[in-house]
């Protein structure tokens, strides 16, 4: 399966059991990625597991910086930084119908973590350039093993959702 192809729909497959998972709505609009009445959450996931090659590089996320800014609207802003693994690897997936896809999930895990601790990573420009497009961003590498200490675990449907350190256990009942 293409790569590119893979990652937006398993991005919104992610999204969509974030969402489920912490009773929040996916945001259509721009910001964060969940929203509800009292916060923001941005959603960050990256493929684990022994059926991926990514697991010779330290595990981590990548963030785009303007998505920095939302932590600067009002209501409590929070980044979710997930895990999932699969039960093959991507290059034996034939499938582009989501529902399918979603079976060969393994298991999720989420940290949910304070705005802040994201500004311990420094931005870094990159840009490149392929035949069909280019680009110009900043991004920051927040990585696994600098997660804040985990305070409450809850067990979900496919998963595990894990608070840290100063996130208001109240405002994710």
């Amino acid at each position: 399966m293409d790569a590119r192809f893979f990652n937006n729909i398993m991005s919104e497959l992610n999204e969509e059991w974030a969402a489920n998972t912490l009773g929040m709505i996916i945001n259509r609009n721009g910001g964060p990625d969940l929203i509800d009445d009292k916060k923001g959450v941005e959603i960050k996931f990256c493929l684990t597991g022994n059926k991926c090659r990514a697991e010779r590089y330290t595990l981590g996320w990548t963030v785009l910086e303007y998505q920095m800014n939302y932590g600067k609207n009002g209501l409590p802003f929070f980044w979710g930084l997930g895990t999932y693994e699969l039960d093959r690897p991507i290059s034996e997936i034939q499938t582009k119908n989501a529902r399918r896809l979603e079976r060969y999930v393994l298991s999720r895990g989420l940290w949910i973590v304070k705005y802040k601790w994201m500004e311990q990573f420094p931005p870094h420009k990159t840009s490149g350039q392929t035949k069909k497009s280019s680009w110009e961003n900043t991004l920051r590498y927040p990585k696994f093993n600098r997660l804040p200490r985990t305070t409450l675990t809850s067990r979900t449907a496919g998963g595990l959702v894990r608070l840290t350190g100063g996130v208001d256990v109240r405002l994710f009942d």
